[in-house]
């Protein structure tokens, strides 16, 4: 981070994916939404909150593939005005 605020990069914005920018950050949570657990001894919610975390995996896995091919150079481009 610069003085006053604000980013600076080390190599040109067409290297440097989404991805990169996520795990520079830290890699936090991709996902807002997690499973409550009320009955925690309820076979039935044990069944589909494991199955909700393997979906909630699944998708932050597609996520962060799909980050991976994105650039910022790319969004730079797609926001330019004509």
């Amino acid at each position: 981070m610069r003085a006053g605020g604000g980013w600076s990069l080390n190599r040109a914005i067409d290297g440097v994916t989404v991805r990169d920018v996520y795990e520079a950050l830290g890699s936090p949570q991709a996902l807002a939404i997690d499973v409550a657990v009320d009955h925690a001894t309820c076979p039935v919610e044990q069944a589909v909150v494991a199955g909700l975390h393997t979906v909630f995996r699944s998708t932050e896995d597609f996520m962060l593939e799909k980050m991976q091919g994105v650039t910022l150079g790319a969004l730079a481009e797609s926001v330019r005005l004509p």
